[in-house]
């Protein structure tokens, strides 16, 4: 669940308005006599005002804090008020000069939908994003168990089995392998502890996503590193994408679950290209290691490049 604060405080403001609007309606009213209540009305008004409410606490439980989740719990919330006063008006008979509780329907429904109006097109957008990063994640692994348990990310073993498989396609040009590896990733778990260290495998994994191709893969391949297949690559961009994938995760800022400290990561990379020399899976992940071991002799040079005959520092 992601229940938080804001939404908790969200979602007993709402039932408290509704509350209080019964209390001041039951003040003011009348009660009608049970021969003079439309149960038809009362069932299909209360089930209107209760699948509102369950609306309500599944987008409180289920959604972060933030412009949208506020626009969308006070747009459901208002015409949850709308449909409970209606629903009171079914037992309830308010006098003509109860002008103020008798607005309070059509004006919490015009509002809740214009507020609905301005939150589904920035969910729309925020959904688009999201899906958008999701076909990263679960491309050519939605079908099959090898997925990373931590990162949700394809492990080492479906790893293998998509170089293999690329290298085996008709027409393909070449494949490129990235290896990245975390650098001091064993210092700071013993830092700030293993837990805060899956967080932060997490995050880089999810940051990666966000800095790679649609045609690209991103996998987890061992405790601190990361593997990006990138299919029909050619040297010079191979190594402007690494560059691109260094430069996004030694920008981030990442806070501690612990204190909220701020901590600056790198990575190192270690690249192949596929060859007649580099054609099996194996043989191209043992020359991206090659270049990856080497690179770390050369902090500031980290990316390294593997060819068929020897290995090149950048």
């Amino acid at each position: 669940m992601l229940t938080n604060k804001e939404n908790r405080l969200r979602l007993i403001t709402i039932m408290s308005v509704a509350i209080a609007l019964l209390l001041l309606s039951d003040q003011q009213a009348s009660h009608k006599f049970w021969r003079e209540i439309d149960w038809l009305d009362v069932i299909g008004e209360g089930g209107a005002t209760a699948i509102t409410l369950l609306w309500l606490s599944y987008l409180s439980i289920s959604r972060p804090a933030g412009r949208v989740s506020r626009l969308l719990s006070y747009g459901i919330g208002a015409v949850f008020v709308a449909f409970w006063m209606d629903l009171l008006d079914e037992f309830l008979r308010l006098p003509k000069d109860a002008i103020l509780l008798t607005w309070v329907e059509p004006i919490a429904m015009i509002g809740g939908l214009i507020l609905l109006s301005i939150g589904l097109p920035l969910w729309h957008k925020e959904q688009c994003t999201i899906n958008r990063q999701l076909q990263k994640r679960e491309k050519n692994v939605r079908e099959h168990n090898q997925v990373d348990a931590l990162t949700k990310l394809a492990d080492r073993h479906y790893l293998n089995d998509h170089i293999n498989s690329q290298l085996q396609h008709k027409g393909r040009q070449s494949i490129a392998l990235v290896i990245l590896d975390i650098k001091d990733f064993f210092s700071f778990n013993q830092h700030y502890g293993n837990t805060e260290g899956d967080y932060v495998l997490q995050d880089i994994a999810d940051l990666l996503l966000l800095n790679i191709r649609h045609k690209d893969l991103l996998c987890r391949y061992a405790g601190d590193s990361f593997a990006v297949v990138m299919p029909d690559t050619s040297y010079a961009v191979t190594m402007e994408l690494s560059q691109q994938l260094q430069n996004a995760v030694q920008a981030l800022a990442y806070k501690t679950q612990r204190d909220d400290s701020c901590c600056y990561l790198s990575v190192r990379c270690g690249v192949a290209l596929s060859s007649p020399s580099l054609n099996t899976a194996s043989n191209l992940i043992d020359a991206a290691n090659q270049a990856l071991q080497r690179s770390k002799s050369y902090d500031l040079a980290p990316r390294q490049y593997a060819t068929t005959s020897s290995l090149q520092a950048l």
